[in-house]
């Protein structure tokens, strides 16, 4: 798999720009088409926010196209065409329309395609020099570590973080590191392993831990209803996230 279309998601938030950056540095990185993707198209701004993508866009493939609609269903039609797509944590401070709430944990339900996730504050650099692979043995996971081959080919290391795994059962941790390595991906195994209940903090914390910056991770392992009643490490990471997400369901 390569990514050949990035899809960018972009409002006239206070983080446009980072997002916008974040974008074109990896449509360098895998030689990607950008599809830059504006919701609101009477909505103030939407000049201002133009011209700086015609600016920071200035040395690559792109497109701009401003629609009026509902994001959530915009993203969903024009992500049936992109390998890979770029959108912004909602901040729970703030009743922001550019970035919807609940956006970014309904997105990856909806769509074929991975979803990387931008938070809504602190510096943030272009993941993929180091990154954090939460890894259980389910479909979700699963998912999330083949779409994000281009990604973990490309980093200089990748750690894995084992998730409802018993620590003493090394040889599916083993089988996972023989695949990545076929793949191309020389990956280390963290020395802990962390149960269900935990997998949300646990992730975040090894991420600083380890100094990744970017994490990559399935999306929902059980059903919408339960992840809203128990909770989730899917709700966790988009609650708390510090650095760049990978999901995938």
């Amino acid at each position: 798999m390569a990514y050949a279309t990035i899809l960018l998601h972009l409002g006239n938030d206070d983080r446009h720009r980072v997002r916008l950056q974040i974008a074109v540095e990896l449509a360098h990185r895998f030689d990607a088409f950008l599809d830059v993707l504006y919701p609101g198209a009477a909505e103030e701004g939407t000049a201002a926010v133009e011209e700086d993508v015609r600016r920071i866009c200035s040395d690559c493939s792109y497109s701009w196209t401003v629609a009026d609609g509902e994001p959530l269903d915009l993203l969903t039609r024009h992500a049936g065409f992109a390998d890979l797509v770029v959108l912004g944590q909602s901040d729970p401070e703030r009743d922001d329309e550019a970035v919807p709430a609940r956006l970014a944990d309904r997105l990856p339900l909806d769509i074929a395609c991975p979803v990387l996730i931008v938070p809504h504050q602190g510096a943030i650099a272009t993941p993929g020099q180091h990154l954090l692979l939460a890894w259980k043995n389910c479909r979700e996971a699963g998912r999330a570590v083949r779409d994000a081959l281009p990604f973990l080919r490309a980093a200089d290391r990748v750690t894995v973080l084992s998730v409802g795994v018993d620590s003493s059962d090394e040889s599916e941790l083993t089988r996972l590191s023989v695949f990545l390595a076929r793949h191309g991906v020389e990956a280390d195994v963290h020395p802990e392993s962390w149960s269900d209940g935990e997998a949300g903090e646990a992730i975040l914390a090894v991420a600083r831990v380890v100094e990744c910056d970017g994490i990559v991770m399935g999306a929902y392992g059980h059903s919408r209803l339960r992840d809203k009643v128990l909770g989730s490490a899917t709700h966790t990471v988009l609650g708390q996230m510090h650095l760049p997400v990978l999901m995938s369901h």
